[in-house]
């Protein structure tokens, strides 16, 4: 949080790989400790709880690397023409061709859209879907809000 947030660094995830190393030695040195006075029940049922917690939230997440081409290639291939909203461009953080696409309302003509819906159930009768990549859990959709 005080690279990203405080010193505003751009986010890389390499970046939090000694955080994570710092954190796991901390909480193994904290939890040998209680074992070994005997009060080991509490915290590895906590280290176990988030050992769970994380791998249900990796398991919900989108895979971001399966559509991060195809984002960057639309995005070429349409320069200036797309807009879209901070969810998609949350879930695109480490591309920085989707980090400077303009928000929706922009008036650009087409839409990047990460959704957990397949596209054509996305854009149903009010847009034209132009493009589309599926992953395993998130389809990233390329359309056209004013459909014809």
């Amino acid at each position: 949080m005080l690279l990203v947030y405080g010193l505003a660094v751009d986010p890389k995830p390499r970046m939090f790989l000694l955080a994570a190393a710092v954190a796991a030695l901390v909480i193994s040195w904290a939890t040998i400790g209680f074992v070994r006075r005997g009060l080991g029940t509490v915290p590895v049922a906590v280290v176990v709880l988030l050992l769970t917690l994380g791998a249900v939230i990796i398991t919900r997440l989108p895979n971001t690397k399966a559509i991060e081409a195809a984002a960057k290639a639309w995005i070429t291939a349409h320069p200036g023409a797309i807009e879209s909203d901070p969810r998609t461009i949350g879930a695109l953080t480490l591309l920085p061709e989707a980090r400077a696409l303009p928000p929706v309302g922009s008036g650009r003509p087409l839409r990047l859209v990460l959704t957990t819906m397949p596209c054509a159930v996305l854009a149903g009768k009010k847009a034209t879907v132009i493009a589309e990549r599926r992953s395993a859990a998130a389809s990233l959709c390329l359309v056209n809000p004013t459909k014809d």
